[in-house]
């Protein structure tokens, strides 16, 4: 290869990329982020992420109150007395693995209601 002096340059593979400058830029942002991002995902699933990012977690005492609430309307035996559920308020958890029978016993001030149409025995 001659280069405009009419120099004879040796092969190189950098030769064949036309010149790029400040694009050394672009490829440290982007190689940067894309660490980034790997780090958050890995503390991600390694903590938990509702430890890793507490703000993505989300209160739940609403939905499990209506679910309580289908289960007793539905007459839903195994869905009001045996299946658990867990209730948070968005950063703790209130209860873990308690039934709507144990929930409408110990929190009822969290709108949990017993239900007249099924007995839990």
């Amino acid at each position: 290869m001659e280069n405009k002096r009419g120099q004879t340059k040796k092969f190189s593979f950098c030769n064949l990329l036309p010149n790029r400058r400040g694009d050394t830029n672009w490829v440290l942002i982007m190689l940067i982020l894309g660490i980034l991002v790997l780090v958050v995902l890995a503390g991600g699933f390694i903590l938990g992420w509702s430890k890793f990012l507490p703000w993505l977690s989300t209160e739940n005492v609403e939905q499990t109150v209506n679910q309580c609430q289908i289960a007793c309307a539905t007459s839903s035996t195994y869905g009001f007395c045996i299946q658990n559920r867990t209730i948070s308020d968005g950063t703790n958890e209130i209860e873990k693995d308690v039934t709507c029978e144990d929930l409408a016993n110990e929190h009822s001030e969290l709108g949990f209601e017993h239900c007249a149409q099924i007995s839990c025995e």
